[in-house]
């Protein structure tokens, strides 16, 4: 299901698009740990992304409940 109207997004692409956005977000998550940084900046910076990609996925989610 292709839930944008942009004819150069195929099914597949934004299916890829979507797992790197989760594979990333998890990435994030797993690096945020102050135990492993040792660096509170890092860790906010970390969380930072985790929350924007998370909210991208929320965005991209309600584009394909649109399409339904």
């Amino acid at each position: 299901m292709n839930p944008t109207n942009a004819s150069a997004i195929t099914p597949n692409r934004w299916e890829e698009l979507k797992q790197w956005v989760q594979d990333t977000a998890q990435n994030e998550a797993n690096h945020a740990s102050i135990d492993q940084a040792g660096d509170q900046y890092a860790v906010s910076e970390s969380r930072g992304r985790i929350s924007a990609l998370r909210s991208v996925l929320a965005h991209m989610e309600l584009m394909e409940l649109k399409a339904i």
